[in-house]
């Protein structure tokens, strides 16, 4: 949003609780708790604001495809994560604060963010 010459004053990314199809679209987003017999799972919901409304919708909408991209790109490397770790030499352990997040958990934030 940077280079679209805005100023986000505040992100929210709260993770809720979803149901999604087959296809993975979201159904809807529920007060349940994720269990293992569900069909529910954490979503990621991004919202941004910035300095001032964007009135030109050729403009929101070319922003919308930029932060599309960023989201494609952050589920590219996690989807990949696994890899890169593994070939990545290891001088000493990885900080245990550092992996609190699954890569399947991150990945379904990332997928949800632009589901």
């Amino acid at each position: 949003m940077t280079s679209a010459k805005l100023t986000v004053h505040r992100v929210l990314h709260p993770i809720l609780i979803s149901q999604r199809d087959a296809a993975g679209d979201l159904l809807e987003i529920t007060a349940s708790r994720v269990s293992a017999s569900s069909r529910l799972s954490p979503s990621g919901i991004l919202d941004a604001c910035a300095d001032r409304p964007l009135s030109d919708a050729e403009r929101a909408e070319a922003i919308e495809e930029v932060l599309r991209q960023a989201l494609a790109d952050v589920r590219a490397v996690v989807h990949d994560g696994g890899a890169l770790t593994g070939a990545a030499p290891r001088s000493r352990p990885t900080p245990q604060h550092l992996l609190a997040r699954s890569a399947q958990e991150v990945s379904e934030t990332a997928t949800s963010c632009t589901g």
